[in-house]
């Protein structure tokens, strides 16, 4: 029986079809004699089952199996370089915020001309976690954060964010922490809907 049902897998799945015709080969040399001489219920059952197979292997021949396609996340949908100049303290004094676990919590900056940060979790219940800040220092388009707080993996010493030129200006891109896959769009107070809270 077990011989049956993996010839049956081997023959749904599309792989290792050469084995699984060469099991149903053996099978019917083992099998056929009995069944047909002996016209007993089980052996031509498995006769049966596995004409059956042969059969359904030979009409999904060409089948293949379904390549599951990867669709990026609406956040790293149209990510640019780096802008081309460097960044100023007025591209990015002000206030940003950016979501987190698909609106499960919204993370609130306010970068200070003074070169330091204050940093607000707040979830969407409403429930405000104040952050120590840190400090920032723009190198070209990037923007270094030291003491920055992520949502999961804690303080980090040191996050890397940068700017990049978007179709509709100037962008902020960020990570909550380094091991997240891309970037994602940090937005200025004031150019989107409000963050909750």
């Amino acid at each position: 029986m077990g011989a049956v049902l993996s010839t049956a897998y081997a023959f749904y799945s599309c792989r290792g079809r050469f084995y699984a015709w060469v099991a149903c080969g053996i099978l019917l040399l083992e099998i056929a004699p009995v069944a047909l001489f002996s016209l007993h219920p089980i052996p031509l059952g498995i006769l049966a089952g596995i004409v059956a197979l042969g059969g359904f292997g030979f009409l999904t021949r060409h089948r293949r199996p379904k390549k599951r396609s990867v669709k990026p996340s609406p956040d790293l949908v149209g990510v640019p370089a780096p802008m081309s100049r460097p960044a100023t303290p007025e591209d990015l004094v002000g206030e940003w915020f950016f979501y987190l676990d698909a609106v499960a919590s919204t993370v609130k900056m306010e970068f200070r001309p003074d070169g330091s940060y204050a940093q607000t979790l707040v979830s969407n219940r409403g429930e405000r976690t104040p952050c120590p800040g840190g400090t920032w220092a723009l190198d070209g388009p990037r923007v270094e954060l030291t003491g920055y707080r992520s949502a999961v993996a804690g303080t980090i010493e040191h996050v890397w964010w940068f700017f990049g030129d978007t179709p509709t200006g100037l962008g902020l891109f960020g990570k909550d922490r380094p091991s997240l896959q891309g970037p994602f769009r940090v937005s200025r107070v004031g150019s989107e809907a409000p963050p909750p809270g």
